[in-house]
């Protein structure tokens, strides 16, 4: 019997806001790890993660939202928000 776990894994999630509004400059915080990354001018980010992190956008002009890293988020490296 083999027992495989890949929590303690971290990946690079890939990720883009998507708005109306200004997209540069968000701040993309894993509050589990203390990593951090902004977005470019179109929204695009890359941050460390592995399940069960916590990501925090944190922008002026937008509302605090977070999301916990899923399996599913995990396996596809990638995040639209």
């Amino acid at each position: 019997m083999f027992l495989v776990t890949i929590h303690a894994q971290k990946v690079e999630i890939s990720g883009q806001i998507i708005s109306n509004g200004e997209l540069e400059g968000i701040h993309v915080i894993n509050k589990t790890s203390n990593k951090f990354s902004t977005t470019n001018t179109a929204g695009f980010f890359d941050v460390q993660a592995k399940i069960n992190d916590t990501i925090v956008f944190s922008s002026v002009q937008y509302k605090l939202m977070s999301i916990i890293v899923t399996p599913k988020i995990f396996r596809e490296q990638r995040r639209f928000v």
